[in-house]
């Protein structure tokens, strides 16, 4: 595993929070605005590959398409940038964690909530496919839910804008 940086562009890391397909995301903090934030950096093993021009293309992709939706289940996107020749997005973080980390700990789960889940989840999509924004790749690990079960839809990394086939992988 890569070591965790002490800052990302302008942000002060805090901690690691995750690790997925195309890199990590870190919990930091916004000195100029005074607000945490979650980043998302791309490994540098990708941006060693041959690739690596094919990646940055689809992770400027992902930030495009998610900053494109703003909505309240959506997580916002601030800022994308790069880092040390790294390309990392700056987003909302979400207190809380994961519909797939929910689960984990407790997999059966009232209807009543499961229903609040996802009308939120569906409004969220309902939303992004009006702005042109198919997200594809829906799942509890990338719907995050806050303290008061808020659900904020991340991770539009193979999500695609409609009338096109381009997608983006993370």
């Amino acid at each position: 595993m890569e070591p965790i940086p002490t800052t990302i562009g302008r942000y002060m890391v805090e901690n690691l929070v995750g690790i997925g397909g195309m890199g990590q995301i870190y919990k930091a903090h916004d000195p100029d605005i005074g607000r945490p934030v979650a980043i998302k950096l791309i490994s540098t093993k990708l941006m060693s590959s041959v690739d690596r021009a094919d990646y940055l293309r689809r992770f400027r992709r992902e930030a495009q398409a998610a900053a494109r939706c703003v909505h309240p289940n959506i997580v916002t996107i601030y800022d994308f940038a790069l880092h040390e020749g790294q390309p990392f997005i700056a987003m909302e973080f979400v207190y809380g964690g994961s519909l797939r980390q929910a689960l984990d700990v407790a997999p059966v789960m009232a209807t009543s909530d499961a229903i609040r889940i996802m009308l939120q989840v569906l409004d969220a999509l309902a939303s992004a496919h009006a702005l042109g924004v198919i997200h594809q790749d829906i799942k509890p690990a990338n719907i995050m839910l806050d303290s008061e079960m808020r659900v904020k839809v991340a991770d539009f990394g193979i999500s695609r804008f409609a009338n096109t086939e381009v997608t983006s992988v993370s």
